[in-house]
């Protein structure tokens, strides 16, 4: 026999928001702070999870970086023809993982790397690059937008929510490409299907272009939605799995800056940059007021009361880490609730993104952590 709470009416699921994802149940209903990174849709779905579970509390979101590069040239068909050629194909985790100095020597020593392929092996910059550190910034405020508007479209209040990110980005340094800048997906530009049929005169006008910007920006609205014109397959997949990258690869440039050099282009990253500045700019007008408070602000909520807040973590601990420390007390433990988060870690000989070095396991998650 289950308990009551596990053998509840689907009437009083419903009630509740329906039945909880996790493991251990429902969790008990209280003020939460849950953290998530961008790149994953399930972290977007894991908000979503969290203000349905905890609907009679305001919940603070705490958004998480990846370290974004627009100048990267993605991969592409490149990709499959480097692993999936018959003769001498180059290992997944090769391609796929972050390339560092020392990473870089062995990949362009490789038999399995031909000459032509090496432009794609460069090292992979971080959050103390200041081109990326601006890109990462640019990315953050797409992602704002881009988490209200799908809460919006799942009948999320806006004053159910409030959002945060770390201001200067000083603790995020220490987050590295988890994976090569060419292997991600424009997770940024999943929302600009709607900015590219807007009519590029308006948007330009609303974003402030000067004159050459509103010319680059309607070239690249007319290129996206010629590359719209795209066949429909019976179910409709193959269109929505183009729509959602393809208008805007259309748009920026392919072109990488120097033949003879490796596939990134400073044109890329600027045509991306404006492609996100209209973008922004349309999106505050529909929520001018629902922006990023600082980290310090959040800490400020909860320090000095007694309230501890549950904590979700779906992204890196970088910033659970800072509030959880900075809610300690000098005579007292942390000012924080149970934390329930996905947690793991490989160690060994080999890089995480290969997984099959000997030795790697996962360690097992901090104590309080489900």
């Amino acid at each position: 026999m289950g308990s009551s709470e596990q053998r509840q009416s689907p009437a009083k699921q419903a009630q509740q928001g329906g039945p909880s994802s996790l493991a251990g149940g429902r969790p008990q209903s209280g003020p939460c702070i849950v953290c998530v990174d961008v790149p994953d849709p399930d972290n977007f779905l894991m908000v979503l999870r969290v203000l349905r579970d905890h609907r009679d509390h305001h919940v603070d979101i705490v958004v998480s970086p990846r370290p974004v590069s627009f100048a990267a040239i993605p991969y592409g068909a490149a990709f499959l023809e480097m692993t999936k050629r018959e003769e001498n194909p180059i290992p997944v985790p090769i391609v796929l993982g972050r390339v560092t100095r020392e990473k870089q020597l062995e990949i362009r020593s490789n038999p399995n790397v031909k000459a032509s392929e090496k432009a794609w092996f460069y090292v992979d910059e971080d959050l103390t690059n200041p081109e990326v550190k601006v890109d990462t910034d640019i990315y953050l405020e797409v992602a704002r937008f881009r988490l209200i508007t799908f809460l919006d479209n799942h009948g999320i209040s806006r004053s159910r929510y409030s959002l945060y990110r770390e201001t200067n980005l000083e603790s995020a340094k220490t987050i590295v490409p988890g994976m090569h800048h060419a292997f991600h997906k424009p997770d940024f530009a999943f929302d600009f299907k709607d900015m590219f049929f807007y009519g590029s005169e308006k948007a330009a006008q609303i974003a402030g272009l000067t004159d050459s910007d509103a010319q680059r920006f309607d070239a690249m609205c007319k290129a996206a939605i010629k590359a719209s014109d795209i066949p429909q397959t019976p179910d409709g997949t193959e269109a929505a799995a183009l729509r959602s990258s393809a208008l805007f690869e259309a748009a920026v440039t392919k072109e990488k800056d120097d033949p003879e050099g490796f596939m990134r282009s400073q044109k890329r990253r600027e045509d991306t940059r404006l492609l996100c500045n209209v973008y922004r700019q349309l999106k505050a007008k529909e929520c001018p007021t629902l922006k990023y408070s600082s980290i310090e602000t959040l800490v400020k909520k909860y320090r000095g009361t007694n309230t501890k807040p549950l904590l979700y973590l779906g992204g890196p601990f970088t910033e659970a880490l800072k509030i959880v420390k900075a809610l300690k007390g000098p005579r007292m433990g942390p000012r924080i609730g149970p934390i329930i988060a996905m947690a793991g870690a490989t160690h060994g000989n080999r890089d995480a993104a290969d997984g099959t070095g000997e030795g790697d396991r996962p360690y097992p998650p901090p104590d309080g952590v489900r």
